[in-house]
């Protein structure tokens, strides 16, 4: 008996209905809701080369023999979610993101895929989606061409593991090559950024070059300028940046979105920082050496980078023209280095928390206000001046010192052994590592010793039996002689070492003492005294207070 039966299904583009004669499919009995998922991006074609017009033609190829494969199921598109051009490397994207809220709202009850890929490259979570998270929400998954089905057995789900995992090794040889490739390029000096520096755009010929901007590359100059001019009142970088603000300067990043589709939350503040002006007043661009290869990506499936130290900065000097000169740029570096290797003692004197209290939203220092009542709050610094930019997140000085100083009260009286609160000192490890480091060299330089004065012994016991002659005896004897000179000046050097380590240790332990002992009693506490354990305190709209210690707590 045919147990096959009419289904209407509405044809999207079109805008009619259609009768197809299909078999109900006989698993579990149902027509199914299919979102169907497309994506690419030019990473997929041979070294990532794709013309825009392959990517779209890929696109389209996949929505045809998706929308197929439904048609011939006699299942219901509810909608077709593409990321065009979007890596797999990632599982943050528009339209994944909308078909997931689908599946959640119960409108899709199952996802359809032209390869396991498609839906992402990273093994942990394709593996999560497909293993997890449909089941969970009772969605059936199939990736046409891996042959893989969920809510079947199939020898394309006992592959679908090995085969994430082989797609999540092609990103990883993705990116070390494009790395290689992108390194190639900075050394030879040309620009491969997205966006151009500020105060510099891309040349209209040559993408891959730096021109000056004449829109804004007056400010970087008056940016260096304040700096200098500002060194000899005592003022830095959020003094520059303060001025810029107030002048209604727009930010390097406002200034990208007048000059074209740039996103970047930071740009919606709109405000001048001390990091700004730092990262302009530090790069080497601005006298002409390209500088790239500052911040290094965390991972091919990591958003988030790291800085770089200076030393491995790619820097290629020459190759476009200065906005300062190359005297103005050392001369700042020279006042940046000296500020930073002779700060400011901070004072006993003051509020107990200066320098360490900040906003847990905005990330700025928190400052101190007095009320008129003649209570002093701590406010953040951001909305104190610019307001709307944040919120207060007033809390009284009173209560945040009173939190501190009970929390370190409270850790201090679970350490009953002194050595014990020594140990946790963030140096204490670095300590210890260095005098086992000058310890074992010293063991070994002193054991070479003694092997030396053992051949020489035994040379001349061989030599007084004939079994070595008086010249190759004198010749091997000042041999050895020699590198034991050489060793005992390394052991000498050594125990110099050891010793002003060890006086170092026992000024520092002093130093250490003191404070526990104060901070063991409650007494004497001070501001140098809580920079010496405390990292900083953050301070959340709601009053909650975050202590970060500078030791493990």
């Amino acid at each position: 008996m045919d147990n096959r039966q009419v289904v209407i299904h509405y044809t999207r583009q079109r805008g009619e209905m259609k009768m197809y004669m299909g078999l109900m499919d006989n698993v579990d009995n149902k027509i199914y809701n299919v979102g169907i998922y497309v994506r690419l991006s030019k990473d997929d074609f041979s070294k990532g080369k794709a013309t825009d017009q392959e990517v779209s033609e890929s696109i389209k190829n996949q929505k045809n023999m998706l929308t197929k494969y439904v048609m011939e199921k006699s299942w219901n598109i509810v909608d077709i979610f593409v990321d065009d051009g979007v890596s797999g490397a990632s599982f943050d994207r528009n339209n994944f993101n909308r078909m997931v809220d689908m599946i959640e709202a119960g409108a899709i009850d199952c996802v359809l895929c032209k390869d396991q890929s498609r839906l992402g490259r990273d093994h942990i979570e394709e593996g999560n989606y497909r293993e997890k998270y449909f089941p969970s929400r009772n969605v059936r998954y199939i990736a046409i061409d891996d042959g893989v089905d969920t809510f079947r057995d199939t020898s394309g789900n006992d592959m679908a593991t090995m085969r994430s995992a082989m797609n999540d090794m092609y990103i990883q040889d993705t990116s070390k090559k494009v790395k290689r490739s992108f390194d190639t390029k900075r050394r030879n000096g040309e620009f491969i950024g997205a966006h151009s520096p500020y105060g510099y755009k891309k040349d209209t010929i040559n993408k891959n070059k730096l021109v000056i901007d004449e829109e804004v590359s007056h400010i970087v100059a008056r940016i260096f300028a304040e700096y200098i001019e500002g060194y000899k009142e005592g003022k830095g970088y959020t003094s520059v940046a303060n001025g810029l603000n107030a002048d209604g300067v727009l930010t390097p990043t406002q200034y990208k979105k007048t000059k074209g589709n740039y996103n970047n939350a930071k740009a919606r503040l709109g405000l001048w920082s001390a990091e700004s002006v730092r990262r302009i007043l530090t790069s080497p661009t601005y006298m002409g050496a390209l500088t790239q290869g500052r911040t290094l990506k965390k991972g091919p499936k990591v958003k988030s980078f790291l800085n770089i130290p200076k030393e491995y900065w790619i820097i290629v000097p020459g190759t476009h023209d200065p906005i300062v000169s190359e005297e103005t740029f050392t001369v700042v570096q020279e006042l940046i280095e000296r500020k930073e290797k002779y700060p400011t003692r901070p004072s006993i004197e003051g509020h107990l928390l200066t320098g360490l209290i900040f906003c847990a939203d905005c990330g700025e220092r928190m400052t101190f206000h007095k009320t008129n009542r003649g209570t002093t709050q701590c406010i953040c610094s951001k909305y104190k001046r610019y307001k709307g930019m944040c919120s207060r997140h007033a809390i009284r000085e009173e209560d945040i010192n009173k939190l501190v100083l009970d929390d370190l009260g409270r850790i201090a009286s679970k350490v009953v052994d002194v050595q014990k609160l020594k140990k946790m000192s963030v140096g204490a490890e670095a300590q210890n590592q260095r005098a086992n480091s000058i310890q074992i060299q010293l063991d070994k330089l002193k054991n070479r010793v003694e092997e030396i004065r053992n051949i020489i012994k035994s040379l001349y016991t061989d030599k007084v039996k004939g079994i070595v002659s008086e010249e190759t005896f004198i010749e091997m004897q000042a041999t050895f002689s020699e590198e034991k000179t050489v060793v005992a000046k390394k052991i000498q050097q050594l125990e110099e070492q050891e010793k002003k380590a060890d006086k170092v240790e026992r000024k520092a332990n002093k130093r250490l003492d003191e404070m526990i002992e104060d901070l063991v009693n409650m007494k004497e506490i001070n501001n140098i005294i809580l920079k010496e354990l405390v990292d900083r305190v953050e301070v959340s709209e709601n009053k909650e207070v975050m202590i970060r210690y500078k030791f493990s707590a």
